[in-house]
């Protein structure tokens, strides 16, 4: 799944390459994308908008149009992924909704599991869409600060790896960089998230920040099947130090690197760094 850094280079592209552009015409191949509109009304609605801004909220891709009276949410799920090209040059093995584009080109949802969902939202409705409103704050918002993040982890006894990917406490966190996370500032995940020390939290929060930094220089990460809008591979898989490294020596100590279940998801840690 597309995860904080990856949804961030997609927007950061979409600024560069699509913003002023406005779309001609509108394909739906797959219906069920589409988040309670039919695909007659999705096409009257976009036909002739314009992108006029890009943001995220979390894991959520927010293209703002005509300046800002319309939004298309986009929410990629597992497999959902966005490619801009010429009509030759886009696979089009995958692709659920075209947009056309007034310079010729294609801008493509393609979706794998077919899971992802598109929303067409009114403006002045946006901070209100339920799916936004019950998100916890965006770990790269001037608002995420320790003292927030103590407060959000003081308030709950699960484990500290679980609630960092409670989308509902904080946003944009996946299992790829939880664990990333957790390795670097040395807190084993199964640790209670109220019993962090202020310290502790702090390492958290550095942690946090530099590690989703470090990801989106590196345009993301493509273990699965991720791409950015040019169909190209990010590069933060060659970067980590825990994640689907069970039995490789940690490179810290040399301790073999463990996997343990939690929620139903692999976690993976370094027993020795991680206390």
């Amino acid at each position: 799944m597309p995860e904080l850094p990856e949804v961030e280079t997609i927007l950061r592209q979409l600024e560069r390459l699509i913003k002023g552009r406005k779309i001609k015409e509108v394909q739906v191949a797959v219906p069920r994308i589409l988040y309670h509109l039919s695909p007659a009304d999705f096409k009257k609605r976009l036909r002739g908008a314009v992108f006029t801004s890009f943001s995220r909220r979390g894991k959520f891709l927010l293209c703002h149009m005509n300046e800002g009276e319309l939004v298309m949410l986009i929410h990629f799920r597992m497999t959902g992924s966005l490619l801009y090209g010429t009509p030759s040059a886009i696979s089009k093995a995958h692709t659920r909704i075209s947009f056309w584009l007034d310079n010729d080109k294609l801008l493509c949802y393609n979706d794998m599991r077919k899971l992802g969902k598109i929303e067409l939202i009114k403006g002045e409705l946006v901070d209100n869409f339920h799916e936004l409103k019950s998100l916890g704050p965006d770990p790269l918002s001037p608002d995420f600060s320790p003292q927030l993040l103590y407060n959000i982890l003081q308030g709950s006894r699960r484990q500290v790896k679980e609630l960092l990917l409670d989308q509902h406490k904080i946003a944009g966190l996946g299992n790829i960089y939880a664990s990333e996370v957790l390795f670097d500032c040395g807190i084993h995940p199964q640790k209670k998230a109220h019993s962090l020390s202020p310290e502790e939290v702090g390492g958290l929060h550095r942690s946090i920040l530099k590690i989703l930094h470090l990801a989106i220089e590196s345009r993301g990460c493509s273990i699965a099947n991720y791409v950015d809008l040019a169909g190209e591979s990010g590069a933060f898989q060659e970067l980590r130090n825990v994640y689907q490294r069970e039995g490789e020596p940690c490179y810290r100590c040399g301790e073999l690197i463990c996997r343990i279940k939690q929620q139903q998801r692999s976690t993976y840690l370094c027993p020795r760094c991680q206390q």
